[in-house]
């Protein structure tokens, strides 16, 4: 019920893109202003600086947290004010890039996921001006997970990103015996081996993942991410199901209010036929029952998938864990 109410009051989050952040002030002054905003007082911890010809302007992107700001003109400074950001949810507005968002800020098993490590979205080959420069100049994206297949656009948009394809097809394909209508395809293990390997090394962050409509290739491998970061089942639903808002109508199910709750209907998120493919609930009750361990935890069930079937040692899991989760000490897990 808490999934269903969340997705129904938060469906205003996607189809017009990322929240903003809206500042104004009084000033009679006409000319160029420089709205300087930083995550300390003293002006001294990350600074952003942006530029107006009025008194009002509209800030994406920010981390979720409190910031100060001034107004600056010519000789001419305003007294300093705040704002705070406490939305868990970082939606990133990209340009013509839909379905963008930080996959941090969740607070999980071992604890909570940092921002502006890992992202996933649509396809960006086709970004146009605006999206490349909030790649590169605000997220400073160094490496993109392309999880298409086949002769999908094989370059990045910006010289500066690199490029690695690592195609996968969604649930079904990448978990043996999950469907036997959709064959379990081994090569998909091996790809998701190389992209999980990526995370493995800090160089090579930040990092977007995406297929063509960052849904179910990129759901899935969001899923197992999430999931060996140790986000709880619910978590990683709320972060599949919210591309319904940026995509049309995917949800799995229709969200009704009754009774003074909000509920699926009876097609779930569960339903699975040729129209609306495999979404969490069954990936779940299969991955627990597979690879479940003693602990009855899914990051267990998900890291036992990862060791034994795509190749990912207890070394490369903790390392992801060490660069990804705040103060993160080494788990007794393995």
């Amino acid at each position: 019920n808490d999934i269903a109410e969340f997705l129904y009051l938060t469906s205003g989050i996607g189809g017009k893109g990322a929240k903003s952040v809206s500042l104004s002030w009084e000033s009679d002054i006409c000319d160029l202003k420089n709205v300087i905003v930083s995550t300390s007082n003293d002006f001294t911890g990350e600074t952003f600086a942006y530029t107006t010809n009025d008194n009002h302007i509209e800030i994406y992107n920010l981390i979720p947290g409190k910031y100060y700001w001034k107004v600056i003109s010519g000789t001419t400074e305003s007294d300093i004010d705040s704002f705070e950001i406490d939305d868990e949810i970082r939606a990133i507005n990209c340009g013509n890039i839909k379905n963008m968002r930080d996959e941090g800020g969740c607070v999980g098993e071992f604890g909570k996921v940092k921002y502006g490590l890992a992202y996933r979205s649509s396809q960006i080959a086709n970004s146009d001006d605006v999206a490349i420069k909030v790649l590169t100049e605000d997220l400073k994206i160094r490496t993109e997970i392309d999880l298409r297949r086949g002769d999908a656009a094989n370059f990045s948009p910006h010289p500066s990103i690199r490029f690695v394809k690592a195609g996968i097809w969604m649930w079904d394909y990448v978990f043996p015996n999950l469907n036997p209508n959709r064959p379990y395809d081994s090569s998909y293990a091996s790809n998701l081996k190389k992209a999980f390997l990526l995370f493995a090394d800090e160089k090579n962050y930040p990092i977007l993942f995406h297929c063509t409509s960052g849904a179910d290739r990129t759901g899935t491998f969001a899923f197992l991410l999430g999931g060996m970061l140790g986000l709880s089942y619910e978590d990683l639903v709320k972060d599949f199901e919210m591309t319904s808002f940026y995509m049309g109508r995917r949800w799995r199910s229709s969200i009704n209010y009754e009774n003074g709750v909000y509920v699926f209907d009876k097609s779930g998120v569960m339903q699975d036929d040729q129209d609306n493919l495999v979404s969490l609930g069954k990936v779940y009750n299969h991955i627990m029952q597979a690879y479940g361990t003693e602990d009855g935890k899914l990051s267990s069930a998900v890291c036992n998938y990862l060791n034994r079937v795509v190749g990912l040692s207890n070394a490369d899991i903790e390392t992801i864990r060490t660069i990804m989760i705040e103060n993160y000490c080494i788990s007794n897990t393995f």
